[in-house]
């Protein structure tokens, strides 16, 4: 008997008897009526692959789709010269994109960015626009970086304008944009100031663990009215002042105090302790002076003080006991 086969190799392939064949009924039943009845379209003999128009539209739904591990949804460019990966879960278990997000995320006012996580335990809430349509932080700010000469900027009072608070300026050094209203430093730690050389930072000032204002270079000019001279200059001797010791039964000696430079002045606020005995007064000279002028009150403590080409000398009477010496220097 003779049969015709139908269908080619990528399609449904069927076997059917030719006119007047007989005992036919075997292979109709495995070769046909079986075939159709088993075809799953996988194309090789068992039907053609589905295509594009053998699904409806809005046809197939999310219980039809399911994506292996590591396994990239894919779109095709707008060349529609390739596919573009566009989203999968990792072998880690994550979303991961394949391509640039091109297109702004909308977010929802109020709902936080969340990110897991160091100990993998929980999420935090990173970012949010709060209720009040300001950017709000949900974690600590462990780090930011704004590009150089650039200010952060901080919003008035009046809610009217921005106001430009620091940066780092072209010459990489921190500018600031708008008056310092208050700051804080740390117990015990000195403000400091690069010095002329550019080779180093000096210490300035402090507050030291007594709780009292200390310098820790020298002051070399300051601008002072009268009246706070002549009414706190003991309260800013006690607080603000550097000490040296001056040495028993001494003859004239610097005091490593101050040096004047040609045409300059100074008022030198001092409190002496010697033995238990206190002496405080002011000095006043010029480079060229060789005694200082001197108002003092206390008890005389037997210290004498002279200027040697603008420097400040002592010298002690012998009284078996060191002085301590504590100043400040005002350039007048």
């Amino acid at each position: 008997m003779a049969y015709i086969t139908l269908g080619g190799a990528s399609e449904l392939v069927i076997k059917v008897p030719t006119i007047g064949s007989t005992d036919w009924a075997d292979t109709m039943r495995t070769d046909t009526f079986l075939k159709i009845a088993q075809h799953d379209h996988t194309g090789s003999g068992s039907g053609a692959q589905l295509s594009t128009g053998s699904f409806g539209a809005d046809s197939v739904t999310d219980t039809k789709i399911r994506l292996d591990n590591n396994g990239y949804l894919k779109s095709r460019n707008a060349a529609d010269t390739d596919n573009i990966n566009l989203v999968k879960i990792n072998a880690s278990d994550k979303i991961e994109f394949g391509a640039e997000v091109g297109v702004v995320l909308n977010i929802v006012n109020n709902v936080a960015l969340q990110h897991r996580n160091a100990a993998d335990a929980a999420y935090i809430a990173t970012i949010k626009v709060n209720a009040s349509d300001k950017i709000a932080l949900g974690a600590d700010l462990a780090n930011a970086s704004m590009i150089g000469n650039t200010y952060l900027t901080g919003r008035n009072n009046a809610d009217s304008a921005y106001i430009d608070m620091i940066k780092v300026n072209t010459s990489d050094k921190l500018a600031l944009g708008a008056d310092l209203a208050n700051a804080s430093m740390i117990g015990d730690t000195y403000l400091t100031g690069r010095n002329n050389a550019d080779s180093g930072y000096i210490d300035m000032l402090k507050v030291g663990t007594d709780d009292k204002i200390a310098f820790g270079a020298t002051i070399l000019s300051a601008t002072m009215d009268a009246a706070s001279v002549t009414t706190t200059s003991t309260s800013l001797i006690d607080t603000l002042a550097t000490a040296v010791t001056l040495a028993d039964n001494q003859a004239a000696v610097t005091a490593g105090v101050v040096t004047l430079s040609t045409d300059e002045s100074c008022a030198v606020h001092y409190r002496i302790v010697r033995n238990g005995v206190t002496q405080s007064g002011v000095l006043r000279f010029t480079d060229t002076e060789t005694i200082p002028s001197e108002v003092y009150t206390g008890t005389d403590v037997g210290v004498t003080f002279t200027v040697n080409a603008g420097d400040l000398e002592y010298a002690t009477t012998s009284t078996g006991s060191t002085g301590s010496l504590t100043y400040v220097v005002i350039k007048e």
